[in-house]
């Protein structure tokens, strides 16, 4: 059986990964934002990872973290920038902090053996930043945050274009 056809009107046209409307920022970046592991009793830690990584550590996939954005870090070795909706960046900065800690549950590599590592740390990581709570659309009143619907459809539509193999 094959799949359905796709109605490519129906998908947002290509564009670069820019803000759709000129942002502020409203707040001081979070510090630690480039903290990539969570906490030791986290859900994460119940996942017997030793098992699966002798049939996959995510080598030859791609993974679009679309998010806060993902700060580079040296557990992030295959880090690349993939683009920002909310300001004038490339995707690298997290002003909030969660884009980064979820690429390093995804990816992150272990400083040495039996430290924490991600599900798969073999893997390649788009880094693009579609929403963030520390920015609002210039001029707007009321509290921060940025993104939207459209921004995460032309935030999918561009991890596809990039080759992202999975999109988070």
């Amino acid at each position: 059986v094959s799949p359905p056809a796709v109605d490519n009107s129906l998908l947002p046209a290509p564009s670069p990964a820019v803000p759709p409307t000129a942002t502020e920022q409203t707040e001081a970046c979070a510090s630690g934002a480039a903290a990539v592991a969570p906490p030791a009793d986290s859900q994460l830690a119940a996942l017997d990872l030793q098992a699966v990584w002798p049939l996959t550590r995510g080598a030859g996939q791609t993974i679009a973290v679309i998010d806060t954005g993902v700060a580079p870090h040296r557990l992030l070795p295959r880090l690349v920038a993939g683009g920002d909706y909310v300001s004038t960046g490339d995707g690298t900065d997290d002003c909030d902090g969660h884009g980064t800690v979820v690429a390093g549950i995804l990816a992150a590599v272990p400083e040495r053996p039996g430290a924490f590592s991600g599900i798969a740390p073999e893997a390649t990581v788009i880094a693009i930043r579609q929403s963030s709570t520390r920015f609002r659309a210039a001029g707007a009143t009321g509290p921060g945050g940025f993104g939207d619907v459209r921004t995460l459809a032309r935030a999918v539509r561009t991890a596809a274009d990039l080759g992202a193999t999975v999109i988070n």
